[in-house]
């Protein structure tokens, strides 16, 4: 709560710091990087000795000019100093904005990495992921699977697998092949100990049914994966709301390179497993930890 509340603090100094100083950059591109600044500037330096330069009879002599750039000139040279004190201000504000954003992002990335510790405390690598039955059908002459899955998830306080939900596929074909999404943590970087794998059902398809065209069974409920869900009193440490943003976090950051590497995930691959399924039997699928995904 503490690193929450610090991170919330530095961000609101880095807009604030990052606003002033954009409105600053605005301003000094527009004045001295662009035709019509310099216009703006060559016209009220002008407008600066005539008002200077006129007598108290609103005439301009020789001795009115030579006196207005004079005074015009001493303005400038006596203001010079407080001129370059604002610019190295600007200077070390601009530092200061860098190294809040840097502190930020430091400290973004350790409370990313405490959450996500948190996550997997939650989350067991040798489990239950899935349960697959399948009714062959014909449906006019063509060879169908009416395929039953059951989705699993690990209960931390349990200590069990248990039941999360069901969903029925329609297949075309007679061989079935289940696809997993494994996620590999380079676990030194969240906790001693062995490799870590996380794997989670992502697609089916068949011998008919090709894996471009295959179906979705990466489903959800409650805004999380069937296979990562659980009850509030089912998780430790974090509350349901914080545990499902980390799962879908992890699930986003393992497709993206940059951000997976941030939070120890050193691959994610996919694992297809094919068979013929018969009737009346259940096919078990588990997740190895080390591994990949062993059918049973």
């Amino acid at each position: 709560m503490e690193v929450s509340n610090f991170i919330a603090a530095i961000e609101v100094i880095d807009d604030i710091l990052n606003g002033f100083l954009n409105v600053i950059i605005w301003v000094a591109k527009i004045l001295f990087l662009t035709p019509w600044g310099w216009i703006i500037v060559a016209i009220a330096f002008i407008a600066m000795l005539v008002s200077k330069i006129r007598t108290s009879k609103d005439e301009i002599t020789f001795y009115s000019v030579v006196g207005g750039i004079t005074e015009t000139l001493f303005w400038f040279y006596t203001n010079i100093s407080t001129i370059l004190i604002g610019l190295f201000m600007v200077f070390v504000l601009s530092v200061v904005f860098t190294g809040l954003r840097d502190v930020t992002g430091s400290f973004k990335l350790f409370s990313e990495m405490k959450t996500l510790e948190a996550t997997l405390k939650n989350l067991q690598s040798e489990r239950k992921v899935l349960e697959v039955s399948a009714m062959p059908v014909s449906v006019n002459g063509t060879n169908r699977m009416n395929v039953t899955v059951k989705y699993y998830a690990y209960s931390p306080v349990k200590e069990a697998d248990v039941m999360t939900g069901e969903k029925i596929y329609i297949v075309d074909g007679e061989k079935l092949y289940v696809d997993f999404g494994v996620i590999n943590f380079k676990y030194s970087l969240i906790e001693k100990g062995e490799a870590y794998n996380i794997a989670f059902p992502n697609r089916i398809f068949s011998d008919v049914l090709p894996a471009g065209n295959s179906l979705n069974i990466f489903a959800s409920a409650d805004g999380v994966p069937l296979t990562f869900k659980l009850d509030e009193q089912e998780i430790y440490i974090l509350s349901k709301d914080s545990y499902n943003v980390q799962i879908n976090k992890m699930i986003e950051f393992s497709t993206n390179t940059n951000l997976s590497r941030q939070i120890g995930v050193k691959t994610m691959y996919g694992e297809a497993i094919g068979f013929e399924p018969q009737e009346g039997k259940t096919y078990l699928f588990y997740s190895t930890g080390a591994g990949g995904v062993l059918m049973k």
